[in-house]
Parts: C-alpha cells; structure tokens; sequence
C-alpha cells in the first residue's frame, strides 16, 4: 500500500514536470526567437498559439480569438476566452492555449507560477501512515510471532 502510495505521488510529480515544453517562442529585440523554457525571464513577451502548452504566468498585451484551457489548475473542462481588455487578463503556465493566438508578458517563471507552487506543495506533504497500514502491521506482526511459536513446538 506505501509502495502504491509513493509511486502515485511520484507519477503526479512527473506529470507537473512534463507541463514544461522545452522551447518556447519570444519576442526579444523586436525579433521573434525560439528559447529554451528555462531561459525565459520575467519581463519577457512571450507568444503562444493553439496547442502550444503557455510556459510561464503573464499578463496579456495583444491577442487574437484567444481562449485557453485551465483545467490543470481549475478543474474546469471548458475553455476560457480571454484577451488584455478582459478583467481576467492573466494566463498561467502549464494551461493550454484552445484556439488563437496571445502575446503576454512574463510575470512569474518556475517555482513562482501558479503550477509551480502547486508542484512545491506536493513535494512537502508528508507520508503519514493510514489506519489501515497500521492494522496490516499489527495483524503481519501477530502472524509473524504465531508462526514462530508454531515452528519452536514442532521443532
């Protein structure tokens, strides 16, 4: 049961890991520049476009028929429209861009995103042991001590 227990937690891990594509496309200098993800800065504009998976959170400059999917953070299964005149004009990394086409501003990069920091909370929980584990313990102990006794009088 702690063997299932830790290896789901570590499959969740990797799952968060995964979020991160290795390029992401910037507009730096006024050119427009593929990066890698772990390059990207705040302060950085940042494009993306229908199925590309957003790669930091931001604040939206400019976008067109933009909507994106959140539910990696919401658990909402319907797309979201957003565009830089909404109240709601921040995507977050690790989402999915739906449809259009965004520029944002980078404002939060790794451990500060909203995934991120869902990612750290995961990594402190800590193992406790669950009633059930504690009377399979117990119950492994007894059989244990049974069996010995067993084998002590036949011997």
């Amino acid at each position: 049961i702690s063997f299932y227990q830790d290896n789901r937690s570590k499959k969740a891990l990797e799952e968060l890991e995964k979020l991160n594509e290795p390029l992401s496309t910037v507009i730096r200098n006024g050119k427009v520049s593929e990066i890698p993800t772990h390059e990207i800065v705040v302060g950085d504009l940042c494009i993306t476009e229908e199925g590309r998976i957003i790669n930091a959170d931001g604040r939206i400059l400019h976008s067109n028929d933009f909507s994106v999917n959140e539910s990696s953070l919401t658990g909402e299964s319907f797309s979201v429209f957003k565009d830089n005149k909404s109240e709601d004009n921040l995507v977050y990394g690790g989402t999915v861009t739906v449809s259009g086409l965004a520029v944002f501003e980078v404002t939060k990069i790794g451990k500060e995103t909203r995934v991120g920091k869902i990612g750290e909370s995961i990594k402190n929980i800590k193992e406790e042991i669950s009633p059930l584990q504690v009377q399979i313990q117990k119950f492994v102990k007894a059989m244990a001590i049974v069996g010995i006794l067993i084998f002590l009088i036949v011997c």
